[in-house]
């Protein structure tokens, strides 16, 4: 109970198109919250088959989603070593199998590029150093994804151009 103050919540979502053509779209969900004094910052990632509209799991990119998970965190490890940007930055304790972990389903989306793994604030390193989002490409994926989920070279760099409506925003006439 308070007493002689108000307390003041708020939160907000945006949501925005990271890939959208003829096999997928990709969200980007960017959701904060503020309760007084603190504030919370979360991304994810949510994947769809365009055709279809069933949301796509890790598990639905290759033949083996070990393999997936192995191959993406190696590219993400290395390049803690080989990117000036990540030089003098203090990672969490067990990190490496933290990135692991993270690599799942809530945590990805694929771009035009190649898969982005998100790490939230305090996930891998101190909460101050706030989030990260890696990509790896799907050159070096290849091996581990299945070809429909990587984009025709002649899409490459290109948004297409689709609409993305919320069916609580739209009438129900027109979802059909």
């Amino acid at each position: 109970r308070l007493v002689g103050s108000e307390m003041c919540i708020r939160d907000s979502r945006t949501i925005r198109s990271e890939r959208a053509d003829s096999s997928i779209v990709s969200l980007r969900i960017v959701d904060r919250a503020s309760l007084g004094t603190t504030s919370t910052l979360k991304i994810s990632g949510s994947t769809f088959n365009s055709q279809t509209g069933e949301e796509i799991k890790l598990a639905d990119l290759g033949d083996s989603s070990e393999k997936i998970v192995n191959a993406v965190s190696e590219k993400i490890l290395v390049s803690f070593n080989e990117d000036a940007k990540y030089q003098g930055v203090f990672f969490n304790e067990g990190y490496s199998e933290t990135i692991k972990s993270l690599i799942s389903d809530g945590h990805w989306y694929l771009s035009s590029e190649g898969i982005v793994i998100i790490a939230n604030p305090g996930e891998i390193a101190d909460s101050s150093a706030g989030f990260y989002e890696f990509t790896v490409s799907y050159d070096d994926l290849k091996d581990v994804i299945n070809a429909d989920f990587i984009p025709d070279s002649d899409r490459d760099g290109s948004e297409g151009d689709i609409d993305v409506v919320f069916a609580a925003d739209s009438k129900a006439s027109n979802l059909t």
